[in-house]
């Protein structure tokens, strides 16, 4: 979730991680605005499976892409159990361990952070720890999701309090045959 990514990166501090919390402010907002409680780390997650896949637990399936109805166009359609008799075509993830993710990402960034402190010691400004009180425009609260009760069930989140929510949220691009420039995207 990135509310716990941006509180990561303000209590370890840095130029880019300063930068990185002020950015996804309108990001966050967005989300919130669309009644969802959590924000998902799309970009992240899928870097994070290109350097390190065995982060995640995944399964093969049948994927179909939707590309002729006008409802649906774009839908994916996942075959969970195999009722189609379709080979599998397509590894999903499933699970992600949320520790490592957050230790990888959050490492990422101090390195980058420290290895720029380094060359330019000087501007001591730009790489102190940010306070929590320090001003900076804020988010809109906190709603109460109105996704299915597994997206951003907050019962559930004080449970797993050790362990932030993250959803996986690896989008998939589609481009239409016979239509170029047309790109369809599906989550």
């Amino acid at each position: 979730d990135l509310l716990y990514l941006r509180d990561m990166l303000a209590e370890q501090g840095g130029s880019l991680a300063n930068l990185l919390r002020s950015i996804s402010l309108y990001y966050c907002a967005a989300y919130f605005k669309l009644g969802h409680s959590a924000v998902p780390v799309h970009d992240p997650v899928c870097v994070a499976f290109a350097l390190d896949p065995s982060l995640f637990t995944t399964r093969e399936v049948r994927v179909d892409c939707e590309t002729t109805s006008d409802l649906t166009l774009g839908h994916s359609a996942v075959d969970w159990v195999g009722q189609s008799g379709k080979k599998k075509n397509c590894r999903i993830v499933t699970a992600i361990d949320t520790g490592k993710f957050y230790r990888m990402f959050l490492n990422a960034i101090k390195s980058f952070d420290e290895s720029v402190s380094s060359s330019a010691s000087s501007n001591a400004s730009t790489t102190g720890k940010r306070k929590a009180s320090e001003s900076e425009e804020s988010l809109p609260p906190r709603p109460v999701c109105q996704g299915p009760p597994t997206c951003c069930n907050e019962e559930e989140r004080r449970k797993r309090a050790e362990k932030p929510n993250v959803r996986v949220g690896v989008g998939v691009i589609v481009v239409r045959e016979g239509h170029p420039g047309k790109v369809l995207v599906s989550r």
